[in-house]
C-alpha cells in the first residue's frame, strides 16, 4: 500500500492519492517493482507539483531507496512509466536527465584526490564540455554549512561520513538540478550540521521557483521541518 497526505492532516487516506494541483514536475503511471517473487511496490501513480517538499517514509524493506533510484533513472521499473517535465524518462538522454533529477545516496562515492578535484571531475565528461567549473559558487554554501574554505582541499579519503554527504550535496547543487532525490542525506550528520544543511537546501529552493525535493528521513522532527507532504510506502505482497 502507498499513502500520500499533507503534513499535519489527521485524516490520512488509504491507497494512492494524487495532489490536485496544476503544474507537475514528475509523474508516475502504474509504477511497480519486484524483488524475486514479491512486489516491493506497485500501481504507484504520483503527481508531484513543481516546488513540492515531499518526505518519503516507510519501514525497512519497503523500497524507499529503490524508488528513488527508479525515479533517478538508475534502476528500471518492472511495470509502469516515469515522466519528468511531461516527457517519458526513456526519451531523455540520461546524462541530461540525471543533471536535472539528482540523487544523493546515503553513502556517496568519490574518487581519490581532494574534494575540489572531485567537484571538478564531472566537467571532464563530454556532455558537459560546454560548461565550466566555478569555484566561487561554493563559497556561500560552505559559509552556510560553517565549513572553512580549506574543506575543498581535504582529501576524500580523510572525510568523515557526514563530510562526504555534504561534499556530495555541493557537487550536485553546482549543476542546478530541478528535482533532488535525497536518501537520508543527514544520516551521518550531528543535529547542528543537519540543520545547517536544511537551511542551505531551503535557501536553494527559494532561489528558483519550482525547485523540488523528495527526502527520505527517519527523523520525525526533521520530516516535519523539511516536508509539506508525505509519501509513505508500505508492505505489498
Amino acid at each position: 500500500m502507498v499513502s500520500y497526505w499533507k503534513q499535519g492532516n489527521a485524516n490520512e487516506p488509504d491507497g494512492v492519492q494524487t495532489m490536485m494541483k496544476s503544474s507537475f514536475i514528475l509523474e508516475t503511471q502504474e509504477l511497480g517493482r519486484r524483488l524475486e517473487n514479491r512486489w516491493i511496490w506497485k500501481d504507484l501513480n504520483l503527481k508531484v507539483e513543481a516546488g513540492s517538499r515531499i518526505v518519503l517514509k516507510g519501514p525497512t524493506g519497503s523500497g524507499k531507496t529503490l524508488l528513488l533510484r527508479v525515479l533517478a533513472g538508475l534502476e528500471n521499473p518492472d511495470h509502469g512509466k516515469v515522466f519528468f517535465q511531461d516527457r517519458d524518462q526513456n526519451q531523455w538522454k540520461m546524462p541530461e536527465y540525471r543533471t536535472q533529477v539528482a540523487l544523493l545516496p546515503q553513502r556517496p562515492a568519490f574518487q581519490e584526490g581532494s574534494v575540489e578535484q572531485n567537484w571538478r571531475m564531472p566537467f571532464d565528461f563530454r556532455e558537459r564540455s560546454n560548461q565550466h567549473f566555478d569555484s566561487s559558487r561554493f563559497k556561500p554554501w560552505l559559509e552556510m554549512l560553517e565549513l572553512s574554505t580549506d574543506f575543498a582541499r581535504k582529501q576524500t579519503a580523510e572525510l568523515s561520513g557526514g563530510e562526504r554527504q555534504l561534499a556530495a550535496l555541493l557537487r550536485m547543487l553546482q549543476f542546478d538540478p530541478h528535482l533532488l532525490l535525497l536518501d537520508e542525506p543527514a544520516s551521518a550528520l550531528d543535529e547542528s550540521k543537519s540543520k545547517k544543511m536544511e537551511e542551505l537546501l531551503n535557501d536553494w529552493q527559494k532561489q528558483v521557483p519550482g525547485r523540488t525535493w523528495i527526502w527520505v528521513s527517519h527523523d520525525s522532527r526533521q520530516a516535519e521541518r523539511v516536508g509539506d507532504e508525505v509519501l509513505e510506502l508500505g508492505a505489498v505482497s
